[in-house]
């Protein structure tokens, strides 16, 4: 299945799918051993007495990725009765380090 987001710096990869649950994170590199084997790594909020997977059918989510894989930034958005959440995340590998970072405002 295509990933929407790719995160690459050559040594840690990260595949991230349309509902921002992330599939794949492989090293030592792309086409190394997939650490996550079939399983995903997902996001869940709380608020107000209530709690929601983000990867839930209630959020509308849009991506733009930016920088050929060495960045992207997700927007997730949820209404009720009650609330309305807004969260832009921000995502990054990081060449020099072997790391993929979120930031989550």
């Amino acid at each position: 299945m295509p990933r929407s987001i790719i995160l690459s710096n050559g040594h840690l990869f990260a595949g991230i799918d349309e509902r921002l649950r992330i599939r794949d994170l492989c090293y030592p590199g792309v086409g190394g051993p997939n650490h996550l084997n079939g399983r995903s790594i997902r996001f869940g909020v709380w608020v107000k007495n209530e709690f929601s997977w983000i990867d839930s059918d209630d959020w509308e989510i849009s991506i733009r990725q930016a920088n050929c894989g060495f960045s992207a930034v997700a927007k997730a958005q949820h209404r009720n009765a009650h609330t309305t959440i807004d969260f832009e995340f921000d995502l990054g590998s990081e060449s020099s380090l072997l790391t993929v970072c979120i930031t989550v405002h």
